[in-house]
């Protein structure tokens, strides 16, 4: 399995995100690979997305060395890392290597500005104010927001990519966004389970 961590593309790293990663691994029994992606607004766009799909790209080559069967890949992620899951899964289609089983995106972050949700939630830190900021500590212009790679919501069609499992929290600014990601998938015909933590803001992954 391969993880990113959440953050926004400006905060976080390896031992933020920690708990979380151990605990999938746990519960599932996957080995877990945890990426610590090159952060903005020191590393703008795309040096995030390069570092997660090169993380796939060694995943993908070298799982049966550190224990995996090498036929199975998970892709999962919070907040951001959400937004680099879909970058994967779009890569590792198009790109012709092995197929991943599944993806699992907690509070995804996707950089689609204009969704109700950034207005109506401003509770935890992740308002519309907020998450503004965030997006334009990454991006280099406003060209990159007509960027898959940046807004992965742009995407005309997701065909091939795998089933996913998309939480979203009801209170979120970005509540939206996780479920125009799980709408797009079920356009392509791509198996989603949709899951709604009532009552809860963005930082429900992290507690």
């Amino acid at each position: 399995g391969l993880f990113f961590h959440t953050g926004g593309f400006v905060f976080s790293d390896l031992d933020s995100d920690d708990p979380q990663c151990r605990q999938i691994a746990d519960e599932t029994g996957c080995i877990m690979v945890s990426v610590e992606y090159r952060l903005a607004p020191e590393n703008k766009f795309p040096a995030a997305y390069e570092d997660a799909v090169a993380a796939w790209d060694w995943v993908a080559k070298h799982a049966r060395e550190i224990g995996g069967d090498g036929e199975r890949f998970i892709v999962c992620g919070g907040s951001a890392g959400g937004n680099l899951t879909a970058g994967v899964c779009r890569h590792a289609r198009d790109s012709g290597g092995p197929a991943i089983a599944m993806q699992a995106v907690f509070v995804g972050a996707f950089n689609h500005p204009g969704v109700p949700s950034h207005a109506m939630h401003s509770v935890g830190g992740s308002g519309q104010a907020y998450s503004s900021m965030l997006r334009e500590a990454y991006r280099r212009s406003p060209e990159d927001q007509q960027d898959v790679r940046y807004a992965p919501l742009i995407a005309a069609e997701f065909k091939g990519f795998p089933r996913a499992m998309i939480i979203v929290a009801e209170c979120d600014a970005f509540c939206d966004e996780g479920k125009m990601y799980a709408d797009k998938l079920r356009a392509s015909v791509v198996p989603v389970e949709l899951v709604v933590a009532k009552g809860q803001i963005h930082q429900v992954f992290s507690w």
